[in-house]
């Protein structure tokens, strides 16, 4: 795909398919002049299909809303990925990391499956207040979703396979979380689940199914993109002998190693708009409802923004990739996902002396919307 990246940016860094009412962008700065223009450009796609079981994710998914209604549930869950609230996680995120490994005893261990993917569900449940003992769930669910689209066209998500495909995990996860919503209606906790149904937007209160939409939303954000941003870690350092060698004498560096690694290897590879209205772009006019498809892992290698582009450099300085997007969409928990990321790397290079990918069993989820890892087997010595 970097071979195709780099064509298009050469000769069609602005795709323009009528036919289809589509635009494929590929250049750094055409992707930012979209993403800085939210009134031209919305992130209102309407990506879920038109079913009642798909309800809460339309409601309270706000990646796929404009303002004022965007910025309305943004700011309710602000309160979770502040500066503070963020440090104040490292001890458990240190302490979930180091329990998934005691509990990995085969050689080679798959740390996609027993580390990169349950801890970040461990954080972000406890963030939102779920329990321990029901978290492995949103493991299933969510790996039902990314082995579902692996067959989903860029601009058909939600074809008629793919909803048939992920219904049942949709059903139970509604279900459960309209659980945990009632619980909080009836007893107040003091937790992320618990501030949501408390909270008030220009004096009304969320329902139910807006609030089921949220927390689904943060929990497939935070656990998917964060599991593979570790994977993508671990691959990129084994391919790059000098850079772990580097890592390891200067743990200190790995906040850099691991941003690098959301430029490398971005583990949602593209973003959609739709544009509201008739604009120019690039000498074309893309008519209103034109779906536009924005290729952030081609901006994370253009030429003209980032020095030897396809060089895994941890000491790149300045670093300005929108691997998080940009803007008013702008990731809301980064720092968290970015977070997680350096504890869990501290965590295996400080327990174990050797690590070696397995690289012949390494398995991805083949998808042009999603850059991640199945599993991972690597050979650890303590």
């Amino acid at each position: 795909m970097l071979d195709w990246f780099r064509t298009m940016r050469e000769r069609w860094p602005i795709n323009w398919l009528p036919e289809r009412r589509l635009c494929h962008l590929f250049r750094y700065s055409d992707i930012l002049s979209v993403l800085a223009d939210p009134a031209t450009f919305s992130s209102n796609l309407r990506m879920a299909p038109d079913q009642d079981i798909f309800r809460p994710f339309a409601k309270g998914n706000f990646l796929f809303m404009d303002a004022p209604r965007h910025r309305e549930l943004r700011g309710l869950v602000n309160q979770a990925f502040t500066a503070r609230a963020i440090a104040d996680k490292r001890p458990r995120i240190a302490a979930a990391a180091n329990d998934l490994l005691d509990t990995l005893h085969e050689q080679p261990a798959d740390l996609a499956t027993g580390f990169a993917y349950p801890l970040p569900t461990a954080i972000i449940s406890d963030v939102l207040g779920i329990p321990a003992g029901e978290r492995a769930q949103f493991h299933r669910w969510t790996d039902t979703f990314l082995t579902a689209s692996r067959d989903a066209e860029i601009d058909n998500m939600f074809a008629d396979a793919f909803v048939e495909a992920v219904r049942d995990s949709v059903a139970e996860m509604n279900a459960y979380l309209s659980d945990q919503v009632r619980q909080r209606r009836a007893a107040q906790r003091e937790d992320l689940l618990g501030a949501l149904v408390a909270a008030e937007v220009d004096g009304m209160r969320l329902d139910d199914e807006e609030i089921v939409g949220v927390v689904a939303l943060l929990m497939q954000a935070g656990h998917s993109t964060t599991a593979m941003l570790i994977c993508n870690t671990l691959l990129a350092l084994d391919d790059n002998p000098d850079a772990f060698a580097e890592v390891r004498a200067r743990p200190e560096r790995l906040a850099a190693v691991v941003d690098e690694a959301m430029r490398f290897s971005v583990p949602t590879p593209e973003t959609m708009r739709i544009t509201t209205r008739e604009v120019e772009l690039g000498g074309n006019t893309l008519p209103a409802g034109t779906v536009v498809v924005l290729w952030l892992a081609s901006a994370n290698r253009d030429e003209t923004v980032f020095t030897e582009p396809d060089r895994f450099d941890p000491r790149r300085t300045p670093n300005p990739h929108i691997g998080f997007g940009q803007g008013v969409h702008f990731c809301l928990g980064s720092s968290l996902a970015l977070q997680e990321a350096t504890v869990a790397l501290e965590t295996l290079l400080s327990r174990y002396s050797e690590i070696v990918v397995d690289r012949d069993a390494v398995e991805v989820y083949q998808t042009d919307s999603l850059l991640a890892v199945r599993r991972l087997p690597v050979f650890l010595r303590p």
